[in-house]
């Protein structure tokens, strides 16, 4: 907004919420604690003030594919984060696929899920059940889809696995291991803008400012980088979807889709 950055409070909670009667006590409290902090306290049981619309901020449209809250405020979005948001990653986000391994699951390599994105659409219209021989882990060798059931099937050896297709908000999310032991999450905006790298294998073309540090020459294949500035050569890591770990076994049976919310 033309005042800056504001931060703004509410008593949006589905669990329980504070009294709006409380909301101007909070403000005095931030703003006393914080000196020139600009705090707006809204209600949600009260319409938005017509000025915060103006506010730069997340989207909260429910049912947006873009949405990473489900709330009831209006902000407007700020260019960088809908630069971010490139077609190759929104189309990646939209359709994950995970297989089982043991009592685990993992994801597929992005150019297998949307292969397997395509399958399942045209498997709707037919039988339910698609056959391939182009995932990227197997070339030439045939594998059948049996997407109602949730079931890969290696049609050579007859060994099957189950699968699931997760639909919702995800965000790509990445790690830096930055002292050899501990892992540190990048913010939103530098998640996607390696997500972008890593599905079009920019590799090594491709820079980042992170911490004060130019981290650039990323390689996918080992998920390394480098820093600028030093002769560090820093670890990173694409985190697979583990909040839906809790999915009903019954309803990956059935073919059910899960949904996830994060």
């Amino acid at each position: 907004s033309g005042m800056g950055n504001v931060l703004v409070v509410d008593n949006d909670s589905g669990t329980y919420r504070p009294s709006p009667d409380d909301l101007p006590l909070l403000r005095k409290v931030l703003e006393m604690n914080f000196p020139g902090l600009q705090v707006r306290a809204l209600s949600v049981l009260e319409e938005q003030p017509d000025d915060t619309k103006d506010f730069i901020g997340p989207n909260e449209v429910p049912k947006d594919r873009h949405c990473v809250y489900a709330g009831q405020w209006k902000w407007k979005t700020s260019e960088a984060e809908s630069a971010a948001i490139m077609p190759t990653v929104t189309e990646a986000c939209l359709g994950i696929w995970e297989w089982q391994s043991g009592r685990s699951w993992r994801r597929y390599r992005p150019e297998d899920e949307q292969l397997l994105e395509r399958l399942s659409k045209l498997a709707d219209a037919t039988s339910g059940r698609m056959s391939t021989q182009e995932l990227s882990f197997a070339k030439g060798q045939s594998y059948e889809f049996d997407f109602a059931s949730g079931i890969q099937l290696n049609q050579v050896s007859g060994r099957g696995r189950r699968i699931r297709n997760i639909q919702g908000s995800y965000i790509p999310a990445w790690e830096v291991r930055t002292d050899g032991a501990h892992w540190v999450a990048l913010g939103y905006l530098d998640s996607i803008s390696l997500e972008n790298a890593y599905l079009s294998e920019a590799g090594g073309s491709f820079e980042l400012r992170w911490k004060k540090r130019q981290l650039h020459n990323f390689d996918f294949a080992r998920m390394e980088c480098s820093d600028a500035n030093s002769t560090d050569c820093l670890r990173i890591r694409r985190l697979q979807s583990t909040a839906v770990d809790d999915v009903p076994v019954d309803a990956s049976k059935t073919g059910a889709r899960a949904r996830v919310s994060v």
